[in-house]
């Protein structure tokens, strides 16, 4: 069986298939091939959100998702997993928003006076670059949102962050080893087009840089290429510009896709969030046959980071 969006017509020599999955009959025809990942971060955010990553994923080409441990519907999102086998479920490590899994947190200068995280990337930054007891308690409570999600008995297949925190330096060579110890396969690094060099992308590509030879020293795998920070998928056509452009190997499109109903805006009123009506772009674009079909007319195979990991790719 070929990785969803992939169209086996029999007329590609180097390409096999059987029940067990795609197989390749030489390592340069694989290194050859385009796969992608549409992973939809925020799951668990609120139940409309998780209602449009399911949209998108039923309906379209988001095949993984990233749960929020300690997000308002996080048991809503774990139920919708559950119930949906397909869709391949990683953790979005979270210490920017909402209230921590410990309670031991809440009072620590990690978090305001309400007890929620405080939504200050500079702020957080300052304390765990400055104080060892920060850096502790960040790796604490990243620890307890992995373990959240394992007790319940969800199989996880890759690790990420909220404003991708784990990328530091401070955080990063723990994380890993958080994979390691949780047999976590996939730990997201970016590596992604910058059209300015001082832009968000560089920065984060030039930070990727020892994370990523990090994990290859530790076993653990990370997309080839990521895509979606730069611009987002937020029409078809910009969808189209990206794809058509994907180079080989593995690439990780980053999206945001929900529905934006009541129970999205009464969370809003207490976290600062940037996407409101952004989300339901990237669910109008994702959630289509269109989308489905432009992978089809670049020949690219559509994967998510479990089905990867038993595709044969060294």
């Amino acid at each position: 069986m070929w990785p969803r969006g992939y169209a086996n017509d029999g007329t590609d020599e180097n390409l096999s298939t059987d029940r067990k999955g795609p197989s390749w009959k030489s390592t340069e025809a694989a290194e050859a091939m385009k796969f992608l990942v549409v992973s939809a971060d925020d799951f668990g955010w609120s139940r409309d959100v998780n209602e449009g990553i399911l949209e998108s994923h039923l309906s379209g080409v988001v095949t993984a998702a990233g749960l929020l441990a300690n997000a308002p519907d996080f048991t809503d999102a774990v139920a919708r997993a559950f119930d949906t086998p397909s869709l391949d479920i990683g953790i979005h490590l979270n210490i920017y928003r909402f209230r921590p899994v410990l309670r031991s947190l809440r009072g620590s200068r990690l978090t305001s006076s309400g007890g929620s995280f405080r939504e200050d990337v500079r702020q957080i930054l300052r304390y765990v670059l400055s104080s060892p007891t920060g850096r502790r308690l960040a790796l604490e409570e990243f620890r307890a949102q992995i373990e959240r999600v394992l007790e319940l008995g969800l199989p996880i297949s890759h690790l990420d962050s909220d404003k991708h925190l784990h990328l530091w330096p401070t955080f990063f060579p723990s994380v890993a080893e958080l994979a390691v110890e949780y047999r976590i396969r996939f730990v997201r690094t970016i590596r992604e087009e910058a059209v300015l060099p001082l832009s968000l992308p560089a920065f984060l590509s030039l930070l990727s840089l020892p994370a990523r030879a990090r994990l290859r020293r530790l076993g653990r795998a990370t997309p080839d290429h990521t895509r979606g920070i730069t611009t987002p998928p937020r029409t078809l056509a910009t969808l189209k510009n990206i794809l058509s452009k994907l180079p080989a190997g593995l690439t990780e499109l980053i999206s945001h896709p929900g529905r934006i109903d009541s129970r999205f805006h009464q969370i809003q009123k207490t976290v600062r969030n940037r996407l409101v009506e952004e989300r339901k772009q990237e669910l109008d674009t994702l959630a289509t046959t269109q989308a489905r079909n432009l992978l089809h007319d670049f020949r690219i195979a559509l994967t998510s980071f479990r089905d990867y990991n038993t595709c044969g790719i060294p």
